[in-house]
């Protein structure tokens, strides 16, 4: 028997990386009695943590950060806290990782080797220096992978990279982490084959009940069984464990050292391969973007095999990809733009970059080489839409060619730096089927909707930043039938209609000398006269409110937009205050009668704090009464609590108030039905 520290980290659920870290120490102690303990090195987890623990008073390993190498098991006692399981706990504070130093976390680590058994890390799944450093000081690294496409890529990255830190292969080992509800159960077998070699098990936590030893409580359940089935394996063979651990001092030492070597060359090669191109541009003036992406990829590899560069095939591919993207592409956000799974790319200057997966926000390990990097790729952006930017116009809204939205402040403006903040938009055209799949609705909300775009209703979605507005009102009107005649009219083109008959016109802001601008209100009352069936404004936020109105309540029925606010009853304030921004000295009580009687359905959505988006509310616009705009609720989003996943869990819930347009929607459509605004 030898004493074994196994690591564990989460590609995506980092909830779950906690239940399953608690209850696999919990298993192993229960069968071998021997000494457990945990060692939170997340950096997040901490309070998520004390919660599970059912204490207020968690330790906090920070006061020994000044020992680094002299930390020793005598002052580590002092801050370990005993759980009634038997498990000894201790963790990391929260938002503090840049303070513990790679010698300290090996010391800590080394230390709690001597003390204990096993010994369980809790860690985040970041594939930079910090991260392998720790997995490098233990005897086995579970990495837990949920049943999706981009992890599986992800998985594969990360056991190539192993190489490059001197870590073996055979360190890692693959736990599938899913949910009851997976619906591509062929991708579960596609994943597990893939990883043949390195699969260890695969766990279900979709079951796992608040309290953190489920195991103990409730061994009856699949979760609890597949953990000791885990324990069992880990306790009977040693097989999975690497006896003699890697030194960390030499992984981070020949690493950095290598990276700078690497990083030297490559700005070299770069600066080589920059001036051939320029001598050689009016060769690539009459190529298309594929014939430029071989023409750049031959000179890279042409200018690599007279170099004596010690590069393995693997890293030679890297470096290619990297520079062809720097090149032509968009430098470290083009691996990015390239991932499906991603929704939100956010550079906050040249050393973060962050992005948005599931409706959470994580730091990546890209960052641009300088500053003036960071500004080529800006000027790439704004160029090829016929934008500018520079110090007396710092910021810029533009589109990718993808359709991707971007949008970019610079300093004076920014202090951060250069920052550019892209939405990505998914290739395929979303369908009203997705929102029940996505749980952002129910069928009967959709149906009710449905009949109110065929029923010719005017609808605003509210919301607030990143709650799907514009991806909701791409969806809905996907119902506007086949025949009709659309006009879309957007400050920056984002609405992608399954629609023949569509018409997309796009403002366009001042030229260098401050002229030919063209705002969404011209583009309006242009709109007007184009024989419209529908017109959608991607978002009303100026004096186009009044337009819209009036447009609204002169014969053209079934418009849709969208506003931001954060309650239907803040858009009826808000679309008053955009009125009054159009120059027209327009009465309180004038407007809002207009108001009353243009808008007949607001329909607002939320992204809520587990990332969700959802439609959470449904008002009718009923009319004036006095100097009030009366709406009723027709539908609401009813919140119940949380799952043991952290998702929230809640019902789509009808009021029981039928809307007053019904009977005319009855007449129009025959397929309409009441019974489903009864109140359950």
């Amino acid at each position: 028997m030898w004493n074994k520290v196994i690591s564990i980290s989460s590609v995506k659920n980092p909830t779950d990386a906690i239940s399953i870290t608690l209850n696999l120490a919990a298993a192993i102690h229960n069968k071998t009695k021997e000494n457990v303990a945990v060692i939170d090195l997340s950096f997040l987890s901490f309070h998520e943590l004390a919660e599970l623990l059912n204490t207020k008073v968690l330790p906090d390993v920070s006061p020994l950060l000044s020992l680094g190498a002299a930390l020793n098991k005598n002052l580590l006692r002092g801050f370990l806290y005993r759980h009634p399981s038997g498990i000894d706990v201790i963790s990391s504070p929260p938002m503090k990782r840049d303070l513990f130093s790679t010698e300290f976390i090996s010391s800590l680590i080394s230390e709690f080797r001597e003390l204990y058994t096993y010994t369980l890390l809790l860690t985040t799944f970041s594939m930079d220096d910090k991260f392998y450093n720790i997995i490098g000081n233990t005897n086995l690294h579970i990495l837990l992978l949920p049943v999706e496409k981009y992890a599986k890529n992800l998985a594969e990255e990360f056991f190539i990279s192993l190489a490059r830190f001197h870590l073996p292969a055979k360190l890692c080992y693959i736990v599938l982490n899913y949910t009851e509800k997976m619906e591509d159960k062929s991708l579960l077998s596609e994943i597990r084959n893939s990883f043949r070699d390195k699969y260890l098990s695969e766990v279900c936590c979709a079951a796992v009940a608040n309290d953190c030893f489920i195991v103990n409580t409730h061994p009856e359940r699949s979760f609890s069984q597949q953990i000791n089935a885990i324990a069992e394996k880990l306790i009977s063979d040693d097989t999975f464990f690497v006896q003699h651990v890697i030194k960390p001092a030499a992984v981070a030492t020949s690493e950095s050292s290598s990276r700078k070597d690497k990083d030297v060359e490559k700005l070299a090669l770069k600066a080589e391969l920059q001036k051939y191109i320029l001598e050689n541009i009016e060769t690539m003036i009459s190529y298309n973007d594929d014939e430029k992406t071989q023409y750049v990829r031959s000179i890279i590899e042409k200018i690599l095999s007279e170099k004596n560069l010690e590069l393995s095939q693997e890293e030679k591919k890297e470096l290619i990809n990297d520079l062809v993207s720097e090149i032509l592409g968009l430098g470290p956000i083009e691996r990015l733009l390239r991932d499906t799974s991603i929704t939100e790319i956010m550079v906050n200057g040249k050393d973060e970059i962050y992005i948005e997966r599931d409706g959470k926000i994580y730091l990546t390990e890209y960052k641009f080489n300088a500053e003036k990097d960071l500004y080529t790729v800006i000027d790439k952006i704004v160029s090829s839409v016929g934008r500018r930017i520079d110090d007396s116009s710092p910021l810029v809204d533009a589109r990718l060619k993808d359709g991707s939205r971007v949008n970019i402040v610079i300093p004076p403006i920014s202090l951060n730096g250069p920052v550019i903040t892209i939405r990505k938009f998914k290739e395929r055209h979303l369908a009203p089927q997705d929102l029940i799949n996505y749980n952002s609705a129910n069928s009967e909300v959709i149906e009710f909707i449905k009949w109110c775009i065929w029923g010719r209703k005017n609808i605003i979605i509210s919301g607030g930043t990143g709650s799907g507005k514009t991806t909701l009102l791409n969806i809905l009107a996907s119902f506007i039938p086949e025949d009709e005649r659309i006009i879309t009219i957007e400050d920056s083109a984002e609405l992608k209609l399954p629609h023949k008959h569509w018409i997309r016109l796009e403002a366009r802001p001042p030229n260098i000398e401050g002229k030919g601008e063209i705002t969404i209100r011209q583009l309006l009352i242009n709109a007007l006269r184009m024989r419209p069936d529908r017109i959608i404004i991607g978002e009303c936020r100026g004096g186009e409110a009044l337009d819209m109105l009036q447009a609204m309540n002169t014969g053209h029925e079934g418009s849709l937009t969208t506003l931001h606010a954060n309650s239907p009853r803040d858009v009826l304030s808000r679309l008053e205050t955009l009125v009054l921004m159009s120059g027209m000295e327009l009465p309180i009580i004038a407007i809002r009668q207009q108001i009353a009687s243009a808008i007949d359905l607001i329909i607002q959505v939320a992204r809520l704090q587990d990332g969700t988006r959802k439609i959470v509310a449904i008002n009718e616009v009923v009319g004036l009464e006095g100097n009030t705009i009366l709406m009723a609720e027709i539908f609401k989003f009813i919140h119940k609590g949380w799952s043991t996943d952290k998702k929230i869990v809640g019902e789509f819930k009808f009021t029981g108030i039928v809307p007053t347009f019904m009977e005319e929607l009855k007449v129009k459509l025959p397929d309409v039905r009441f019974d489903i605004f009864r109140s359950n």
